[in-house]
């Protein structure tokens, strides 16, 4: 009895005492989604907004392999209002809102490519995050109740007009299923955190055989090619502007017309840039005015 116990204790023991090396968790989880042929998952993106609350932004995300794609695999990105489709070549865009299908001239290869690795779905999808290099184990963290390894890595270190900015990424991968399940992009000003987006993904489905990608096209919306949208108009210089309305952040309408007379200022600005949200605090400061040489 003594003996059995004995044995059970050493071997509890050296068990505890040989943890897995957390980078051979990471080599697995990269191993694991690099060299299956397609993969599909769903993704949640939860973006903070200026007045202080999340954009959630939810897809249906499939890979396939494809030797003669221009990033190597074909994909269908599927939203609420929007679809990216890119199979043999070529990339089309589905707006189910105006109910239209932007083409994508398979001629500008290169173009393409860059466009297709500009989208925020792509540079953050799992396929592209574990084909970094880079990334530094932090340690075990707990999110939703589930004991995840942290790795990250450094993006953003510099200072612009005396401001400090600086950028860290972060993935968290489930050491039982060596599956990546979050990303995170903390962005620092001045030593502060600004701004946190997550990328949450769930639902993985992969697959070692190799499985062609399809996805029906509306037929009833009409087609433009990229770049050739006839409903866009430029104003000159001195032109006045049209009048519009337009929902704010809060939801209320604003027309053009109320506003005439005034000066009015028009910040072009995305949800995931931190640099923007720190314009936004400033633009919302209390009294704030603009400068008198903007005419």
């Amino acid at each position: 009895m003594k003996l059995y116990l004995f044995i059970a204790i050493y071997a509890f023991h050296f068990i505890n005492s040989n943890p897995i090396d957390p980078q051979d968790i990471l080599s697995a989880a990269k191993s694991r989604v690099l060299n299956c042929q397609s993969i599909q998952y769903s993704e949640q993106a939860l973006y903070p907004n200026p007045v202080g609350k999340i954009d959630t932004i939810q897809s249906s995300v499939a890979f396939s392999k494809n030797d003669n794609s221009a990033i190597g695999y074909d994909f269908t990105l599927l939203k609420e209002h929007n679809d990216n489709v890119y199979i043999d070549g070529v990339l089309k865009s589905v707006n189910h809102l105006v109910q239209k299908v932007v083409l994508f001239p398979n001629e500008r290869s290169e173009k393409i490519k860059s466009y297709i690795e500009g989208m925020n779905v792509i540079r953050y999808a799992p396929l592209t995050l574990l084909s970094q290099k880079g990334w530094s184990y932090v340690g075990d963290t707990t999110i939703e109740r589930k004991l995840l390894k942290d790795y990250y890595k450094i993006v953003n270190d510099t200072i612009v007009d005396g401001n400090t900015i600086y950028t860290e990424q972060h993935i968290f991968i489930n050491p039982e299923t060596k599956e990546l399940e979050q990303w995170e992009r903390r962005n620092y000003f001045k030593g502060k955190l600004a701004q946190v987006v997550v990328y949450k993904y769930s639902d993985y489905k992969l697959d070692n055989d190799h499985s062609p990608l399809h996805y029906e096209m509306p037929t009833q919306y009409p087609s433009i090619l990229y770049g050739g949208n006839s409903d866009k108009t430029t104003l000159k210089t001195g032109q006045d502007a049209p009048f519009f309305s337009i929902k704010d952040l809060g939801n209320n309408t604003l027309h053009l017309e109320e506003f005439k007379g005034g000066k009015i200022l028009l910040n072009f600005s995305s949800i995931g840039c931190g640099n923007a949200h720190e314009a936004m605090k400033y633009l919302c400061q209390k009294d704030h005015q603009l400068l008198d040489g903007i005419a």
